[in-house]
């Protein structure tokens, strides 16, 4: 994650939460076919293809014919060891977005549970539950400004930055923190 590796780099200290936010929030739980959506889900705005390069993500829209509801990722976000949220996180995006796999689907994401000691039945027992949860949480979300992925709240600052910021961008912002 760029901001990771920029706060790293620049010596900034932050602390960094991960809050669950719905994409698609109107799309079913079982997700949707992308040819039921318009050409604005269908592929990759050139910018943020740009700045996936430049941090090393191959964005591959063609591999995945299908557009997932993200609620089940959140839930299992949620129930992860704190300390390997980040990598989760990492994980379930390049599978969807690199590989093409469906992240709505329990089945298709076992492997990356198992690699975070997750077990799929866990998940099921409590996604009712959590996803509750996570829907309210996503609710206070937008009450306190994030509007889009990523978005970010650094330390203090009650003022979100929100979406994909080039490299210099960050380290000026990140500079007002040293």
């Amino acid at each position: 994650m760029r901001l990771l590796r920029l706060l790293k780099e620049t010596e900034v200290e932050a602390h960094v939460t991960i809050s669950p936010y719905l994409l698609y929030p109107d799309i079913p739980q079982v997700g949707l076919p992308k040819s039921q959506l318009n050409n604005k889900f269908k592929k990759i705005p050139s910018k943020l293809k740009e700045e996936a390069t430049e941090e090393g993500i191959a964005f591959n829209f063609k591999k995945s014919s299908h557009v997932p509801n993200t609620l089940l990722a959140h839930v299992i976000t949620e129930i992860a060891d704190s300390d390997s949220v980040i990598d989760l996180n990492t994980d379930l995006f390049e599978a969807y977005f690199v590989n093409g796999i469906n992240i709505g689907e329990l089945s298709e994401i076992d492997h990356i549970l198992s690699r975070y000691e997750i077990e799929p039945d866990h998940v099921s027992e409590i996604y009712a539950e959590r996803s509750a949860q996570i829907i309210a949480h996503v609710n206070e979300s937008k009450y306190a400004g994030i509007s889009a992925v990523p978005s970010f709240i650094l330390n203090d600052n009650p003022q979100p930055v929100t979406g994909v910021l080039p490299s210099h961008m960050w380290r000026t912002f990140l500079s007002r923190y040293k």
